[in-house]
């Protein structure tokens, strides 16, 4: 499609020398958004002024974009960057999908009907989740990307018979922060340590072992910089400008790189955490 710049092919042929990926050509750079066919209004949260719709696919989604909200105009843009990194990372995430009304570009969380998830995660919930392990995959995410709002709404809890299960929703306010522009990111790249950005003391106290921290790190670090690059440039030029771009995959390499240094900094935050090299 026209809106993709010929940089995607460039960065493949990077990201495929360099690392082995699960993703396949088509599933890294979408061919088209889907259309939205209702649009049920606003669901009355947040800054971002989401809107429930209905797309082509007969699926339902929480739209998040510029044309909702110019107070958060990169909303839609940190939630596919962090989705498609997620994705790729095998990290549990609540689904999303590109979408499209006329020339306006949202991104669109997949819709959970009441019933179908808990109203928020708290301590009794979160020790029940069968892929409780997982907590530090999260962790590690949050502080990579910057995500500063994962609060008891936004680390979900949804059950399926006698299984509870946890998974990440919502990365509107990571990378660029509401009425900022990619630019500022530089200024922030060694700011925003863990004590800074992980909210929930259940989650805290449950950063116990070394091992599995560092190998959690050590996933986030074996993403290749041709892969950040290759992600990036799939977003379509309405959602990031083409000058933009460069500031974007600068401060997502560029926290990869400090990410196991600012956990040690930050270790005597985490009091469970036992001893053992990160």
């Amino acid at each position: 499609m026209a809106w993709y710049p010929g940089a995607v092919g460039e960065a493949l042929s990077v990201m495929v020398g360099e690392q082995r990926s699960l993703f396949s050509l088509g599933s890294l750079v979408q061919t088209a958004a889907l259309t939205i066919y209702e649009d049920h209004g606003e669901i009355g949260v947040g800054i971002c002024k989401a809107h429930h719709v209905w797309a082509e696919n007969g699926q339902e989604y929480i739209a998040k974009g510029p044309a909702f909200s110019a107070d958060h105009w990169y909303a839609a843009t940190n939630e596919y960057i962090a989705y498609r990194l997620a994705d790729y990372l095998g990290f549990p995430i609540l689904g999303g999908r590109l979408l499209q009304a006329a020339s306006d570009f949202f991104f669109g969380s997949d819709w959970m009907p009441k019933g179908t998830m808990y109203d928020r995660m708290d301590e009794g919930l979160f020790d029940r989740c069968a892929n409780k392990s997982r907590v530090y995959e999260i962790v590690a995410f949050d502080v990579w990307l910057c995500n500063v709002d994962r609060h008891s709404r936004n680390l979900i809890a949804r059950q399926s018979g006698h299984i509870v299960t946890m998974l990440m929703n919502d990365h509107s306010h990571c990378l660029v922060a509401p009425g900022e522009k990619p630019e500022q990111l530089a200024g922030r790249i060694d700011q925003w340590l863990p004590s800074q950005i992980v909210e929930l003391p259940y989650v805290r106290a449950a950063i116990t072992q070394a091992h599995q921290l560092s190998a959690a790190i050590g996933h986030i670090e074996s993403v290749s910089d041709g892969l950040v690059t290759a992600v990036v440039a799939s977003l379509p030029v309405e959602l990031l400008p083409e000058n933009e771009r460069s500031d974007v995959v600068h401060f997502i390499v560029s926290r990869k790189a400090r990410l196991r240094e600012m956990f040690e900094a930050d270790r005597s935050f985490f009091r469970n955490l036992q001893g053992g090299a990160l």
